[in-house]
This record gives structure tokens, C-alpha cells and sequence, in this order.
């Protein structure tokens, strides 16, 4: 391949990441806002008050925070030394 060649190759991958990323963002953006809107309006005293579905709704949205810290975590090599020599066996490939 020659420096043009890979120049259009790099690009289309660019516009390809760029497409991507912004699919994605337009998606949890309207995700985000409508589950936003839904925890306000099911609130107690907001005008569709349903605590059930609010609890639920903010047990969702609060393991979903918590998923980045979660990986990062578990990709930290010190965690990964210690859960590795803590257990052995059947227990290590859940990690």
C-alpha cells in the first residue's frame, strides 16, 4: 500500500469512529433523558407518582453508574494479583 492508499483507509475509519460515536451519544443521550424524566415524574409528589417504579428506575441507574468504576477495577493489576492468588481453581475464570 502506498501513502494515498492509506490515507483514504484512515478516513474512512475515522468517519466510520466518528459515525459510531455519534449514534452512540444520540442514543444514551435519549435514553438518559427519558429515564431522567421518567425518575422525576414517578417521584413522590411529581405527576405520575409511583414510588415502586422510581425505586426500581434508580436501583437501574445507580448499578449502571457503578459499571465503569467495576471494570476499572477489576482491570487494575493489583486487583487482579489478589483475586487471582485469593482463589484457585473454578472460581478464577468468573473474573
Amino acid at each position: 500500500m502506498n501513502a494515498p492508499d492509506l490515507l483514504d483507509l484512515l478516513w474512512q475509519g475515522l468517519g466510520e469512529t466518528a459515525y459510531m460515536v455519534g449514534v452512540a451519544t444520540l442514543l444514551s443521550g435519549a435514553g438518559g433523558l427519558l429515564i431522567g424524566v421518567l425518575l422525576v415524574l414517578t417521584d413522590r409528589g411529581g405527576l405520575l407518582a409511583a414510588p415502586p417504579l422510581n425505586t426500581l428506575l434508580g436501583l437501574i441507574v445507580n448499578i449502571g453508574r457503578s459499571l465503569p468504576f467495576m471494570e476499572e477495577l477489576l482491570h487494575s493489576p493489583e486487583v487482579k494479583t489478589f483475586i487471582e492468588d485469593k482463589y484457585k481453581g473454578s472460581v478464577l475464570p468468573a473474573f
